[in-house]
């Protein structure tokens, strides 16, 4: 509970949505960068950053949409995709010019303190093989 309470309160109370990165990531079909990276280059940026309690791998951030795709744009760069696994969409995304110049240099402020003290942040399953299995065939 603890761990939960305290991503809760690192969140940007003035932000109400969310981003999951690894679906950003999906849509232009490169690797999900980790999250560290993305939190340091949304600061360096010079815009808030905070995880959601909703996702493990999402950040509220009140940066503007064209920043995080202008670093998914720099990821993709940096860890290219082939060229058959590209879509009209991902294709469409990545062809577009960077707006902001993308430093991925981590920062220890993008690390909060509930990471850092290595609590349990989001829920874990209570036992192993706990949840729905695969359905008998008896």
């Amino acid at each position: 509970m603890e761990g939960v309470l305290a991503v809760i309160s690192e969140e940007l109370n003035d932000v109400p949505l969310y981003y999951t990165m690894d679906r950003l990531c999906s849509i232009v079909r490169c690797q999900t960068m980790s999250i560290l990276s993305v939190r340091s280059a949304v600061l360096n940026a010079g815009y808030r950053v905070s995880y959601s309690h909703a996702n493990r791998m999402s950040i509220k951030t009140d940066a503007p949409m064209y920043v995080l795709w202008d670093i998914v744009r720099y990821w993709e760069s940096q860890n290219p995709i082939k060229m058959e696994r590209r879509q009209n969409v991902s294709e469409a995304i990545l062809s577009k010019k960077q707006t902001i110049k993308v430093d991925m240099t981590v920062r220890e402020d993008a690390n909060p303190e509930s990471r850092q003290l290595k609590l349990v942040r989001f829920q874990e399953n209570p036992l192993r093989y706990w949840g729905p299995g695969t359905r008998s065939t008896t």
